[in-house]
């Protein structure tokens, strides 16, 4: 029997019972805010911050959505490594060159 492809969702998990929508929400929100086109230490921290007290609330069953929260977790921290400017993102908290 074939495996299935990579990121496709067997049909006895749809994809609604993996995801949790309210944090899905929260999540993006939280990312724009953080992570979005002009960015600061203060708040890439902050979103770290609320993601790691986030984390304890996400349902068991929503591995989708845990996956995306553990993807954000690491974009955040890698965000907070660069400490310049770089391509369309723009660090307001970085030293000028």
């Amino acid at each position: 029997r074939p495996l299935p492809a990579v990121g496709v969702v067997p049909p006895a998990l749809p994809t609604e019972a993996l995801t949790h929508e309210p944090a899905e929400r929260a999540l993006r929100e939280r990312l724009w805010q953080s992570l979005g086109v002009e960015r600061s230490a203060q708040d890439l921290e902050a979103g770290l911050s609320d993601l790691a007290l986030g984390r304890d609330r996400l349902p068991a069953a929503a591995l989708l959505t845990r996956a995306r929260w553990t993807l954000a977790e690491r974009m955040l921290r890698a965000a907070l490594e660069r400490t310049a400017s770089i391509g369309a993102h723009f660090r307001s908290d970085a030293s000028p060159s």
